[in-house]
């Protein structure tokens, strides 16, 4: 049986995502099961979790995994910088997805994400509300910001962006509504 486990994160974590040093999570059993996965849709604001995913495969030594980063359409500082190749700031503006509200990407996490993020998808608040309603149709209750990682993933698929038929794909969740 797993359950919860109360972790204390490396110095590290802590720059990349500035959570506090003590958090309840089961984060440690998925990067425990070192499972490869050929995509992988992250929600992003400043980075951290976006990092932190680059990391695990790195970590794991799947270099195969295309990592995309998943941000609100008027919060989008991480595909802008990364078209930039440098932090960029930007001034957003009202997004649904308020955990992504970040105007300048992590300077610790930034080397990181420069170098192992795949692709920037940014999505508008339309999408993210359609992507938590069919979340919803599977008994999955999140908020907004919890439903970026599938709306991105949702958005990609529809697109076409590329064929996605018999890949493993990995969609973050990092929103529960149903405490």
């Amino acid at each position: 049986m797993t359950g919860i486990v109360a972790h204390t994160y490396p110095e590290w974590w802590l720059k990349l995502t500035g959570q506090a040093a003590h958090l309840s999570t089961d984060y440690s059993m998925f990067l425990e099961s070192r499972n490869y996965y050929d995509y992988m849709f992250i929600p992003t604001g400043v980075g951290g979790l976006l990092a932190a995913a680059i990391l695990y495969n790195i970590h794991i030594g799947n270099k195969e995994c295309k990592i995309i980063s998943v941000e609100p359409e008027t919060y989008n500082c991480v595909q802008q910088s990364i078209c930039s190749g440098k932090l960029i700031r930007i001034n957003g503006s009202d997004t649904l997805m308020n955990g992504l509200k970040c105007g300048t990407p992590s300077e610790y996490a930034w080397p990181f994400i420069l170098m192992g993020t795949y692709g920037c998808l940014c999505i508008s608040d339309y999408e993210c509300m359609l992507g938590k309603k069919e979340l919803e149709i599977y008994g999955i209750e999140t908020g907004a910001t919890g439903s970026t990682g599938y709306s991105g993933y949702k958005v990609f698929e529809k697109n076409k962006i590329e064929n996605l038929e018999g890949k493993k794909i990995l969609i973050i969740n990092t929103e529960k509504t149903d405490y």
